[in-house]
């Protein structure tokens, strides 16, 4: 009779006990954990009885669920003495940079006889710095040409350093592609975007600088097709440069260097004015009135004026169609 109870629920996925044999043990069954309250006899009981169908089901626990996982996945199960985790104390450590980035002030070389190291200090007048470079570009045009290269080169964050021997033998386009070599691409950082109170004063010195220099030299350097003709042809290219630093600092560099030539124009043009009415003037004067050789000096002095303006223009139509029409 029992058995055939039990056997009707032998398709449900419930555990089936074993039968029970005459009406005694079945009431047994269902009364031990009522009248038995001591845990040594409750404990014989789920011996005897693999967890028979009993009113009240046990607790779940935390330790049951981590072994019935376990058992499932096949993984041993972690003793409750170990810790299953370790924990650590969370420090925060300073931060630190990319291996490879470093500020521009460590790349570049402090050799306090270069013009970038001076103008970077600000401790000397720009104006004492643009006589002295003069006063060396009478003397040897070549080394002083070199330095001022050196200067833009520097002033775009490149540690590269241009010889002697670059100078003489390599075109402006090698140069830059030798300078960008050297160039540390990890580091997004040059001397004209670095925050800092250092930096901002020199990106005023740098543009100063290139106007000052202009303004010293255009009664003769700037016309001797020696100096501008290198200056221009190194930074328009490294105004097409790939890297972002050289085409930064070589725009503003060209920028500077146009303004303070349209000054100079300015310049030229209102003594072109007032030599040529003070030609006209003294043309006009009566033949035996008239100073032959001051007559000449000025026609002299109105050709070389209208000569100046010419190279002036020249070199402003170049600059703005090698850098600004080229570049936007």
């Amino acid at each position: 009779m029992y058995g055939d109870q039990y056997g009707e629920s032998s398709g449900s996925n419930h555990f089936q006990p074993q039968p029970v044999q005459n009406q005694y043990e079945q009431q047994q069954l269902y009364e031990q954990p009522h009248f038995d309250q001591q845990q040594q006899a409750l404990a014989s009981y789920d011996q005897t009885y693999e967890q028979p169908p009993t009113p009240v089901r046990p607790r779940v626990t935390r330790a049951r669920l981590r072994a019935a996982a376990a058992s499932s996945s096949g993984v041993n199960s972690i003793p409750p003495s170990a810790p299953t985790r370790r924990l650590v104390p969370l420090i925060e450590e300073p931060k630190k940079r990319r291996p490879g980035k470093k500020l521009v002030s460590e790349l570049l070389s402090d050799d306090e006889n270069c013009l970038y190291f001076i103008i970077r200090q600000g401790r000397v007048s720009l104006q004492v710095i643009v006589d002295d470079w003069i006063e060396n570009y009478k003397v040897n045009r070549d080394a002083a040409l070199l330095s001022l290269m050196q200067f833009f080169i520097n002033s775009s964050g490149c540690k590269g350093k241009i010889t002697p021997f670059m100078q003489a033998s390599m075109e402006h386009a090698t140069i830059i592609r030798k300078m960008t070599e050297e160039f540390d691409e990890e580091s997004g950082e040059y001397p004209l975007i670095i925050t800092g109170q250092t930096w901002k004063k020199f990106r005023t010195n740098f543009c100063d600088f290139v106007q000052i220099l202009v303004k010293q030299c255009q009664y003769s350097i700037i016309y001797d097709q020696y100096l501008m003709d290198n200056i221009i042809s190194l930074l328009t290219g490294l105004s097409d440069s790939q890297v972002r630093a050289f085409r930064h600092t070589a725009t503003l560099a060209a920028m500077k260097l146009m303004t303070a030539l349209v000054d100079v124009a300015l310049t030229v043009s209102v003594n072109l004015d007032n030599t040529q009415r003070q030609y006209e003037a003294e043309r006009q004067k009566a033949r035996d009135k008239r100073a032959s050789d001051r007559l000449e000096s000025l026609m002299m002095k109105r050709q070389e004026l209208e000569e100046n303006m010419d190279e002036i223009k020249n070199m402003l139509t170049y600059m703005f169609k090698s850098v600004f029409v080229h570049r936007y």
